[in-house]
């Protein structure tokens, strides 16, 4: 700033002390130039000048409008977070109750479904039990009407093959004892041996008796009595 003080100074000096008017046109022209010069400068100055507050204004006003943005976007913030929570407990508990009714709509009608499904499989199962029942009834008939004809079969064959194998026994036997008789003759009849003679027996000797006196007889009581 000094130098264009001196500037104007020496420009009026010269204007007051210039004695033609050649003189004033030419400092005229310098004047001119030197003004244009000048407020070129000025201007320059003053624009660096104001830029640069401008830049410092703005910067503080953005750096004011940042605190400010973030004070407000925090207590917009802090403000929405409770609502948000707010309605996040309401969804919640809204979601809870929704769960709840519509997981009792859908128990009751699974209850009723198995109930259903049961009395159906229920019905199914006497249709099959019957059904079976009939079948098993049906096949133990046969399996009884084919054990018997094959029980008779079996009787009849087996009754064949004992009367065969006692026939062919039979001979057989048969057959061996003829073989044998042929091969070991009978042997002669043995004659019963004479019984050997045993010897008489001895009569006992006559018991001898005393004669009484008158008696005729003599001791031969016996002979006499033989008489």
């Amino acid at each position: 700033m000094r130098w264009v003080v001196v500037s104007f100074a020496c420009a009026f000096a010269a204007l007051s002390t210039a004695p033609t008017s050649c003189q004033a046109q030419i400092f005229r022209r310098v004047w001119e130039r030197r003004k244009a010069e000048v407020r070129s400068e000025l201007l320059g100055e003053l624009s660096s000048k104001m830029d640069a507050d401008l830049e410092r204004e703005v910067a503080a006003a953005q750096a004011r409008l940042r605190d400010a943005a973030a004070d407000q976007i925090r207590k917009q913030g802090d403000a929405l977070s409770g609502e948000v929570r707010q309605q996040v407990g309401a969804l919640q508990q809204e979601s809870i109750q929704t769960v709840n009714a519509e997981a009792e709509k859908i128990e009751s009608r699974m209850q009723a479904k198995v109930a259903e499904m049961a009395q159906q499989y229920e019905q199914q199962l006497a249709q099959l039990r019957a059904e079976h029942q009939e079948k098993l009834q049906a096949a133990a008939a046969k399996l009884q009407s084919d054990f018997e004809a094959r029980s008779a079969e079996m009787a009849k064959s087996t009754e064949q093959r004992v009367a065969g194998v006692t026939d062919q026994l039979k001979a057989d036997i048969a057959a061996a004892v003829e073989k044998l008789a042929r091969s070991n003759p009978p042997p002669a009849p043995e004659t019963p041996a004479k019984p050997k003679e045993e010897p008489a027996p001895t009569a006992p000797p006559a018991p001898v008796t005393e004669s009484k006196p008158g008696d005729g007889n003599s001791g031969d009581g016996p002979s006499g009595g033989d008489k």
